[in-house]
């Protein structure tokens, strides 16, 4: 392994240590005083921007000492560059709509069919469509981006919401579907052209849902904020105080935002937050879905909107009153409501309720009970009569078909594995599933009813990569034990050439909390490092998440929050004690509540275990997170430091105030953004600075990268995401000092690390550094031209796909041998592919330094048997490598008589002379069961397996050579 980049401690910039105490109440020790030497972190001043600055600077000092980093980030920009699409969706202006990046566009851009018909994706290249909205025109620089959208009702209407920088902050806006905004001839229109003049602000945790009349939108927003600016501004998302009194609204068309009419705020409750969903067929029934923090459980009250105008005058019939459970509106037919909830059934189940019962003889009946072995995730209705149902089994979406009594019909997509995501109307007859994993960078299938029995799934639209071999990789699912005993399951992703013994490093990734399951993801930049580096990606999925309901999340949740922790631990021993990793190999990563699970296991692992660790954006001070923005609702999952009970369960596990300073940290790297208003950065600028205080000797090193212009992680740019994943995962790289690999399939086959696109460089300037052939799906277009070599014609623009088809079969393959103005191939020919194969493999033979090898022969094995283990044996030998043949017994075969030993080992020694193998044997010594021929070598001098015959005479001289050594054998 090659050296890690140097570090020297004790420099860090320097950080002022105030005597601020904070005090708190506790249950069992009265009145407690903390210091809180850094609280001035938590305040926009000059000082703390000077702090940031000198901070940004050491960590880019060490981060720009890694080689790699900028090869890292070509890498996974160039994995990055295929195209990425979403479902299709028909909205009411009787057009389809989906979005779209071409690869390394910033944001995706929305396009839209010319009509009624869906393009046939199959047979178009490119997006397909026309441009709807183009969000990359909202700013130069991609900090600007969609949030919220909705179409109206009547199809003429689109609110959408724009960020920016990051922030949970946006406005929303109003545009006439017949006003694009699309780039016309290299143009760059602005914003404002063509949408309606008003600006709804404020908005946060809101969604946007219009009133069948297509007059209006319910939404939810906070008080005004001075310090926001203009809605141009880019202000909003820096400011740290808490997110109270939301209150909900509903905003007339073509109306100032200051008319918009009130229609519930709760003072006496300034937590609670409020959405509003209207019933999807009949329009009729405003649901109001009231939170009061993140649990799993909600107030859902309903107004007749037929009944009377909107406002605070409405009349809410309060069907659940009572924070108990979950209660998600799925369809209704008429008064009839299908909700999906989790009351006496923590997997989840669908019910029914008639509103036109009394309150007091109301009755909840299961439509689809709860499934005691999977989750109930989502649930879809479609085509008026019928449900699509998401169960969750083992962390592996499955997706069924029931009809509106519960009746289970078929399966859908049984051979998929991964996850699952559900899109379509209840009165269209189909449904769309976008389907990914972490080896399928994602499907999107169609469910038809209109079809035949039998014809009704296909997949419409297939992503494909061009960067990466999907097929080089492998998933898998293991599970193990955790502190207490608990099963718990873990993803693990690799190279197939990466070996498991122990060998390999691992990129250790981690949730737990929120009821937020960890499903099967696709991230090029993370399969990119795990081909570059042969390194290993686990996912365990512990405790606090949902993946096993609603218990699973409690169990790691307030004073079970430890169960996290010793999850996580846990599932890097498992992968040392299995043979995946070593101690010193593992790097830890989480972001957000991830954070805090990285920080907090930072503190806790055994010194030694864990190799590196990045925490992002992590929720790392326990007593104030409560304090800033939207902290207030996290107490559920957390517990409340304010409360006397709550502050002994939170305060032993709080990272700022548990950092040990008698161990040994791994290289530690906390990441945040300036604009990051959930979790707001002061939690990673305190827990930095104590990290460097107390243990300002730590033999590597404890940085803080601070990003700009960015916020919890939503809306970022394309560009700003590969950067970012290249100073992350290269930060792991080089402090545990990986170095690139050679990449060669578990089968021996070549593969070539350079990409096309390098390739084709390459020979655009005229200096071929080296003969060899990219993968068809590396080559970076699907739309080429084809080179006569002996004319030096071209051909018309012609798909890739159709050029290569069927030449596998002839042993022939296509090269990228030019990209400007246009991207040329020429196909290669059978006999220079072999060719070249063979000289790369050479080469590497030449290269490969000596080993010993060891190929274990077992008495009694059958004749086929033991040639083919003597094959073995020579090829190793052709390889230069030395060989030790070792013959040894079964244990289920009784020791064998020095005879029969000698006869077995000259039978071997026989098979070798007779193929023509000169060898010599260091060694030969023999125990009772066990005859060891050691240090076999192949002399230089001796025939290969290309060259002529062995002669007569060489022959003879071979079987004397093996009967000396069947000899010295049986002696």
């Amino acid at each position: 392994m090659p050296a890690r980049t140097q570090w020297a401690p004790s420099r860090y910039p320097p950080t002022r240590r105030s005597d601020h105490v904070d005090v708190y109440k506790s249950a069992s020790q009265g009145e407690v005083r903390v210091h809180d030497p850094y609280q001035w972190l938590e305040q926009n001043t000059d000082e703390t921007d000077q702090w940031v600055t000198a901070q940004e600077a050491f960590t880019r000092e060490y981060i720009d000492q890694n080689p790699e980093r900028k090869s890292l980030e070509d890498e996974i920009r160039n994995n990055e560059k295929y195209a990425k699409f979403s479902a299709p969706s028909l909205k009411h202006d009787n057009r389809w709509y989906w979005s779209y990046n071409t690869g390394l566009q910033g944001h995706a851009v929305i396009y839209r069919s010319k009509d009624e018909k869906l393009p046939d994706f199959s047979k178009e290249d490119g997006p397909g469509g026309e441009v709807f909205f183009d969000p990359n025109l909202l700013s130069s620089d991609g900090t600007a981006a969609l949030s919220a959208t909705a179409f109206s009702r009547s199809g003429d209407l689109w609110a959408y919401g724009v960020s920016r920088s990051g922030s949970d902050f946006f406005t929303v806006y109003i545009r006439p579907t017949t006003a694009p905004l699309a780039s016309v001839d290299g143009s760059r229109p602005s914003h404002d052209e063509g949408r309606l003049t008003e600006e709804i602000r404020f908005v946060k945790f809101s969604g946007v849902t219009w009133t069948h009349d297509s007059k209006g939108f319910f939404y939810q927003r906070f008080p005004s904020r001075e310090s926001h600016g203009s809605a141009n501004d880019d202000v909003a998302g820096t400011e740290t105080e808490s997110d109270t009194n939301a209150m909900l609204y509903y905003h007339r068309v073509g109306t100032n935002q200051a008319e918009d009419v009130l229609v519930y705020k709760d003072e006496s409750h300034p937590e609670w937050m409020w959405n509003i969903e209207v019933t999807e067929e009949d329009g009729r029934y405003a649901l109001m879905s009231v939170r009061r923090d993140t649990a799993r459980k909600n107030l859902l009250w309903i107004a007749d909107l037929e009944a009377g105008t909107i406002g605070q005058n409405m009349q809410w019939d309060k069907l659940i009153d009572d924070f108990e459970a979950s209660y998600q509106y799925i369809a209704n037919d008429g008064t009839k409501l299908y909700l999906l909830t989790n009351k006496d059934a923590p997997l989840y189940k669908l019910v029914s309720v008639d509103l036109a019962d009394p309150p007091e003889k109301r009755v909840f009946h299961d439509v689809i009970p709860e499934d005691k072995d999977a989750h109930l995730e989502d649930i879809l209705a479609v085509n008026k009569e019928y449900l699509v149902v998401v169960h969750k089994r083992n962390v592996i979406d499955e997706v069924y078909i029931h009809d509106m009594s519960g009746k289970r019909l078929t399966r859908v997509a049984s051979d998929f594995v991964g996850s699952i995501q559900l899109s379509g109307r209840r009165h269209h007859p189909s449904f769309f599933a976008t389907m990914v994993g972490f080896t399928n960078p994602g499907l999107v299938g169609r469910y038809d009813f209109s079809e035949k029995e039998g014809q009704r799934w296909s997949i419409s639209r297939k992503t494909l990569v061009t960067g990466l071999q999907t097929d080089d990789f492998n998933a898998e699912q293991v599970w193990y034990e955790s502190k207490d005993g608990t099963k718990v399951p873990m993803f693990i992703v690799r190279h197939k050439s990466t070996k498991l013994d122990g060998s390999a490093s691992v990129l250790q990734y981690g949730y737990g909390g929120f009821s937020i399951a960890v499903a099967p993801f696709w991230s090029s930049a993370i399969l990119t490092y795990l081909q570059k580096y042969g390194a290993i990606l686990a996912v365990p999925n512990i405790r606090g998440g949902s993946e096993f309901g609603e218990e699973w999340h409690l169990a790691g949740t307030r004073e079970r929050k430890a169960n996290c922790f010793d999850d996580y631990i846990a599932a890097s021993e498992y992968l040392v004690k299995n043979k995946y990793t070593a101690r010193g190999k593992i790097a830890i990563t989480g972001a957000s509540n991830g954070g805090l699970l990285v920080a907090a296991c930072l503190n806790r692992a055994p010194e030694g275990l864990l190799g590196a660790g990045v925490a992002s954006v992590g929720v790392l001070d326990l007593l104030k997170f409560a304090d800033f923005t939207i902290g207030r609702a996290w107490t559920s999952d957390y517990g409340d430091p304010h409360d006397p009970k709550d502050f002994d369960f939170i305060y032993p596990i709080s990272p700022l105030h548990t950092v040990p300073s008698n161990k040994a940290f791994p290289p530690t790297l906390l990441m945040t953004a300036d604009h990051d208003d959930r979790v707001v950065p002061l939690h990673s600028f305190k827990y930095a600075a104590t990290l460097q205080h107390l243990l300002p000797h730590n033999p590597d090193p404890l940085l803080i990268w601070i990003d700009k212009k960015a916020g919890h992680g939503a809306g970022k740019s394309t560009e700003k995401r590969i950067a970012e994943a290249a100073d992350k995962l290269g930060f792991i790289a080089q402090s545990l000092g990986l170095v690139e690999r050679p990449l060669g399939s578990s089968s021996g086959a070549v593969s070539f690390h350079n990409t096309a696109l390098a390739y084709a460089k390459a020979r655009a300037n005229s200096k071929q550094k080296e003969k060899g052939h990219p993968r068809n799906n590396d080559i970076p277009f699907r739309v080429v031209r084809l080179v006569d070599p002996e004319t030096a014609r071209l051909s018309e623009p012609q798909p890739l796909a159709n050029i290569i088809a069927g030449l596998e079969q002839k042993r022939e393959w296509v090269e990228l041998v030019a990209t400007d103005p246009d991207p040329i191939v020429k196909i290669i020919k059978s006999n220079i592919l072999y060719n070249r194969l063979k000289a790369i493999q050479d080469k590497k033979r030449q290269n490969k330094p000596r080993e010993e090898k060891e190929v274990q022969v077992t008495w009694g094995v059958s004749e086929n048997d033991l040639e083919h283990k003597l094959k073995k044996a020579q090829e190793e030998l052709e390889r230069g490598n030395r060989v030790n043949l070792v013959f040894a017994t079964r244990k289920d075969q009784p020791s064998l008589s020095p005879e029969e030993m000698a006869a077995r080992v000259q039978e071997s020694a026989r098979f070798l002379a007779e193929t023509g193998e000169e060898w010599k044997a260091r060694d030969v010594t023999k125990h009772t069961t066990v005859v060891y021929l050691q240090g076999l070598t192949r002399p230089t001098s001796a025939p290969s397996a290309t060259s002529a015959e062995p002669t007569k005479k060489e022959r003879q001289r071979l079987k004397d050579k093996a009967r000396f050594v069947a000899q010295k054998a049986s002696e």
